[in-house]
């Protein structure tokens, strides 16, 4: 598998509130995860990294004994870490006043050889790119419920005041309901983990434009971050793409 990621500030934004970590255990299984804070500067830089951390050093500390797992056990594994993320996140939000309300949007991806494993919790997305571009996840936001009752149109969506305001996050309440898909790909597949700075200023079609006209991984997320601050870099942007 090939893969590279990367942050970028944005046009607007004075500090990034995004992180990511993208790593690769063997030639067959990675492991990916973006995360975007909120909560102010330090409330949600403490929250986006720490849920990185935490979920990453968990899964860490059962290699390579989780890639002999059962898909049940795999998943079990990855829920149980995003408990403890969403857990550690919450508690120092109510010990500290000045990180009070912090919580964090957090993909998190196990590309085990042709079988993915994907969690989410807010509007940070995964895409599934091979003929078309498929986004498996789901906004957890206030506009998305309004988009899938049928009270607004795709068109009202896209520029909603209300845009920003999240259903669930990670950190932001003592439980969490994190959304899980596991999907299979196949070579040539690829698999872009992104926060909204990249969403929201970039529009589906063109990300799969960008994607599958570059030959590599690097210059493709350069490419899709560069596009995402000249339509106007409103917030921070991570990409990370993986190809099987």
């Amino acid at each position: 598998m090939l893969f590279y990621g990367s942050t970028d500030v944005g046009k607007i934004r004075k500090n990034n509130e995004d992180s990511f970590i993208v790593k690769q255990y063997d030639e067959n299984h990675i492991l990916a995860i973006v995360a975007d804070g909120m909560g102010g500067h330090a409330g949600g830089k403490q929250a986006s990294s720490h849920a990185v951390d935490i979920i990453s050093m968990y899964l860490d500390s059962l290699m390579p004994a989780l890639v002999t797992y059962s898909p049940r056990k795999i998943k079990h594994e990855v829920l149980s870490s995003l408990i403890r993320a969403n857990s550690e996140i919450f508690d120092e939000s109510k010990s500290q006043a000045g990180l009070s309300g912090m919580g964090t949007t957090c993909v998190v991806c196990l590309a085990f050889a042709s079988k993915l494993y994907v969690f989410n919790v807010g509007d940070s997305r995964l895409y599934l790119i091979d003929d078309a571009i498929l986004q498996i996840t789901k906004d957890h936001s206030y506009v998305n419920e309004l988009l899938e009752r049928g009270m607004i149109k795709e068109d009202e969506a896209a520029n909603h005041p209300q845009k920003n305001i999240l259903t669930r996050a990670l950190g932001t309440e003592s439980d969490i309901e994190p959304d899980l898909y596991d999907l299979k790909i196949k070579p040539g597949n690829k698999i872009l983990l992104c926060s909204d700075g990249l969403t929201n200023m970039v529009t589906d079609n063109k990300i799969y434009d960008v994607v599958t006209s570059q030959k590599d991984v690097e210059t493709a997320v350069k490419d899709l971050i560069t596009l995402a601050n000249e339509n106007g870099g409103n917030d921070n942007i991570t990409a990370v793409l993986i190809e099987a």
